[in-house]
């Protein structure tokens, strides 16, 4: 594909095709999701995304960080092909396939995290996290955080600290402990990070005193709040994390569901901060857009796993296993993770000098390619830009960029999550269109 005609916005959007498909969508699907400019895609290429109606965008979304080996990457194509010829479903029998996902993640994941476990969601991998750490503890309370995302089933929506995902369904299981993350833009506790000690921290330790009954078996974290609109803690935050679980006898398990395969500039997030987890829970871009997730722990912890159990229709299927081997080795030879620093820091640069430009943006912030670009009116109350992050969206899918809708807590972020693959003329280009869309929004 040449790149020099990208974007190419032939169309309104969405364009007379789209307009057709999604009328007919709207009689049979019960669309849950918030309201998207609707491009509705027809084919996709590394960081470029085709519509029905041949509009060509630049993709900053990677389908919400799941493509980070890029759209229709040949080895992918090749290995999916052939083993859909062969083999694409066995429930839990053995096959040589299955050995190779398994190697392939090994030879990645540090030695003492190589027991592993595959499902089929980021939202079962939670869950089966949850189930082992209790079973290994024998004990039930689970601490989460404010902001967190750990999926939509009642026991993952129970962890997460977001209002929208918690409500309605009536009563959520208990056994869940929430405590403050470190979003030190709109910190919990009213402080400012350079005289503040991380005092959400110390809450910890209170909780456990005032609150926890002696039955807590876990502390299970996302290492940069992906939902909540890409908020980075400090590396202290994560430090402290591991200092307190072993201080309370607690597992620490990571959620990279959203942070893992290069995705941070490193193939694991845990790998910045100088610790290990107990578990890790992996998914999105494990294998490259075939519905698949992981969990990964200490073999005595995979003990307790064997004593309760955990049959699963499509776990370890072939094609996803396929998936990840495949994943693994373009990951691994093309060195992604190191690209997506470099190209992440690129970005930054970008966006740190918009802000000093545009006081519509109140805080930039980004680990790898995870990146939120945080709205507001005014920087001093920091009152959220609900409207002109929305107009903003808009503005970009339009003019032939895609980046997820504004989201975060307040529904005030936009967040810049592309294929780890993405040149730099792209990335840049993006860039470009990201910058035109704040200055026009603000100059109304």
């Amino acid at each position: 594909m040449m790149l020099n005609d990208v974007p190419l916005i032939r169309t309104e959007i969405p364009g007379p095709r789209a307009r057709g498909l999604l009328e007919r969508q709207s009689r049979l699907l019960v669309y849950t999701l918030p309201s998207w400019v609707p491009v509705v895609w027809e084919k996709a290429e590394g960081a470029v995304v085709t519509d029905v109606d041949g509009n060509r965008y630049i993709d900053f979304s990677s389908g919400v960080s799941v493509m980070n080996t890029g759209h229709s990457h040949p080895v992918f194509v090749e290995r999916l092909q052939a083993q859909v010829a062969k083999l694409s479903h066995c429930y839990f029998s053995p096959t040589e396939v299955q050995v190779e996902a398994m190697e392939a993640l090994a030879s990645v994941l540090p030695p003492t995290l190589r027991r592993v476990v595959l499902t089929n969601t980021g939202a079962e991998g939670v869950e089966m996290a949850v189930k082992v750490a209790r079973a290994f503890t024998g004990r039930n309370d689970i601490i989460t955080f404010m902001g967190s995302f750990h999926g939509r089933s009642s026991l993952d929506a129970a962890m997460t600290g977001i209002w929208h995902v918690r409500k309605g369904g009536g009563p959520l299981p208990s056994g869940h402990i929430h405590a403050p993350y470190a979003y030190c833009y709109r910190c919990s506790l009213g402080l400012e990070r350079e005289c503040c000690n991380l005092q959400c921290l110390r809450y910890l330790d209170d909780l456990m005193i005032t609150f926890a009954r002696g039955d807590t078996a876990a502390a299970v974290v996302e290492p940069y709040l992906g939902v909540a609109g890409s908020i980075v803690p400090p590396p202290e935050f994560l430090q402290g994390l591991r200092a307190f679980c072993d201080r309370h006898n607690l597992l620490l398990v990571f959620d990279e569901v959203q942070a893992s395969f290069g995705r941070t500039g490193k193939m694991f997030a845990f790998e910045h901060y100088g610790f290990l987890p107990d578990i890790v829970i992996l998914g999105k871009g494990i294998a490259g857009g075939v519905p698949t997730s992981a969990v990964a722990m200490r073999e005595d912890i995979s003990d307790a796993l064997r004593a309760v159990g955990w049959p699963s229709t499509f776990a370890a299927n072939p094609l996803s296993c396929a998936g990840v081997t495949a994943s693994v080795e373009v990951l691994v030879k093309e060195g992604l993770p190191e690209k997506a620093a470099r190209t992440g820091s690129r970005i930054m640069e970008r966006l740190n000098a918009m802000t000093e430009r545009y006081p519509l943006i109140g805080d930039a912030r980004g680990i790898g390619l995870s990146i939120g670009v945080e709205f507001v009116r005014d920087r001093i109350s920091k009152e959220p830009a609900r409207e002109e992050s929305r107009a903003i969206f808009e503005h970009l899918t339009r003019s032939g960029l895609i980046t997820l809708p504004p989201g975060g807590l307040y529904n005030n972020v936009i967040r810049i999550t592309p294929p780890l693959m993405i040149s730099e003329e792209l990335a840049d280009r993006g860039m470009d269109l990201f910058e035109d869309a704040i200055r026009q929004v603000s100059e109304r």
